[in-house]
């Protein structure tokens, strides 16, 4: 069963807790937004775990709450969006 861990401002920083998640060996389902093309990569986006992995999750999740602003660049740029965009939210 999957359960809500958090929900993120946008695409990118979904992207990068759910590497971050990953590499500790959780594994992520994110979920949100909207369904067109080009508005794919704006907006809130819940993130989901499995229930046995919530707790270890949440204190990844503390840990990387530090997130520094070249680090959401980078998912942003990776992503296919520009820093400017993430100025504007």
């Amino acid at each position: 069963m999957t359960v809500l861990l958090t929900t993120v401002n946008s695409e990118p920083e979904a992207e990068l807790l759910s590497a971050r998640l990953g590499e500790a060996g959780i594994e992520t389902i994110v979920q949100g937004g909207a369904f067109t093309a080009q508005a794919a990569q704006v907006g809130r986006r819940d993130v989901y775990v499995a229930e046995r992995d919530l707790e270890r999750a949440r204190a990844l999740l503390r840990e990387a709450s530090d997130v520094s602003e070249e680090e959401l660049i980078e998912a942003a740029e990776e992503s296919g969006r520009d820093s400017e965009e993430l100025d504007a939210e």
